[in-house]
Parts: structure tokens; sequence; C-alpha cells
């Protein structure tokens, strides 16, 4: 919990106007801030959940490459990953399978 704690967050959003949590607010142009960040070194940036932002991200160019972690769990509704993005095309990068029955696919858009 410690290295989550210390670990720099950006926070993209329509409604927020402040945040905590070692956070960040993106404010303006959110692809244009992520491009500029990505030209900087250091790792890598990830984001988390499905939302909005993923189109935003996948049109921009910034993506380069998602984990997709399939739970074998049926709770009958949710977001789906790329409902608004339109035609994409990813390639099978890898596959990693947990004991619990979780597998994670690697994809990276061609």
């Amino acid at each position: 919990m410690d290295r989550i704690n210390g670990m720099k967050k950006l926070v993209a959003s329509t409604t927020l106007k402040s945040v905590g949590w070692n956070a960040t607010l993106l404010d303006g142009d959110v692809a244009e801030s992520l491009a500029a960040l990505k030209r900087q070194p250091g790792g890598d940036i990830l984001k988390y959940g499905v939302s909005q932002l993923d189109r935003t991200l996948l049109c921009a160019g910034l993506v380069d490459e998602y984990h997709l972690s399939i739970v074998p769990t049926r709770v009958g509704h949710g977001k789906r990953a790329f409902e608004d993005v339109g035609s994409i095309s990813l390639d099978l990068a890898g596959t990693h399978r947990f004991d619990n029955g979780v597998v994670t696919l690697t994809y990276v858009p061609r």
C-alpha cells in the first residue's frame, strides 16, 4: 500500500476542481498533457478501469498496450472496454494465467 500511496497520480475529470492522495488534476487538453508527459523520461503510465478517457487516449495514439483481465465472475452489467471507440485492430502480445482462474491478456494496437 505504501508503494501505491507514494506513486504520482494523474486525474482526468470534467467535474472535479481539486484532488488529493498525491494526485494532480489534468486540466485543458488531456491528450496533449499526457502526450507531453509520455515524451518525458521515466516509467510507464498506467490507467486502470474503463472510462471515456479510453477513447481519447486511443484516438490520440497514446496507448502502447492493453492489459485486459478476464475474471470468471458474472455480474450482469458494466461498462464495455471499447464501446465508443469504433473499429480498432489489436495484436495479442502475451497471456498470463493466475492460479485463481483470472487470465490477463496483453494486446498492442496495430
